[in-house]
């Protein structure tokens, strides 16, 4: 959710309590413009799964004085856990970002995700050498989204 908003203390805290009394949670945040008096956040925020959520957040952050909607994109995915949730939005905001940040998405998520598959791995007791193997498969994997990335710069 992309919005803009008096550059002023108690606004931002503002917008987040509208945020919450829909049942919404800020789990991301970045400051893209502050210039005039008036700053551009970009937020990624986890909504109930209900119908009109969107909008009811949407309402609720106009509600606070001086504060607009500029873009909303809402994002659908299974999510296993928080963490992928979180992972998922943080993601789709870099991807929004440029090229430079889709390669860093990459290998963020592939980090993430091998440290995970190997936890996994030792949680159902495989040997220390297939866990190993595993994560050495998977870092290699991450190398080459790495190598890849290069021609998106």
């Amino acid at each position: 959710m992309r919005i803009w908003l008096p550059d002023a203390p108690g606004v931002l805290g503002a917008v987040a309590a509208e945020i919450g009394a829909v049942k919404g949670n800020v789990v991301g945040l970045e400051v893209l413009e502050r210039e005039a008096g008036v700053a551009v956040d970009e937020l990624v925020v986890e909504l109930p799964d209900e119908p009109g959520a969107v909008d009811a957040i949407c309402r609720g952050v106009r509600n606070v004085p001086g504060v607009g909607v500029e873009e909303v994109t809402e994002l659908h995915a299974e999510a296993r856990d928080r963490e992928d949730s979180v992972l998922a939005a943080a993601a789709a905001s870099l991807f929004a970002a440029g090229c430079a940040s889709r390669c860093d998405y990459a290998q963020t998520k592939c980090r993430y995700q091998c440290n995970r598959d190997y936890q996994l791995c030792q949680l159902r007791g495989n040997d220390e050498f297939y866990c190993r193997n595993e994560i050495g498969n998977c870092m290699s994997a991450c190398g080459a989204d790495r190598s890849s990335c290069r021609s998106w710069l």
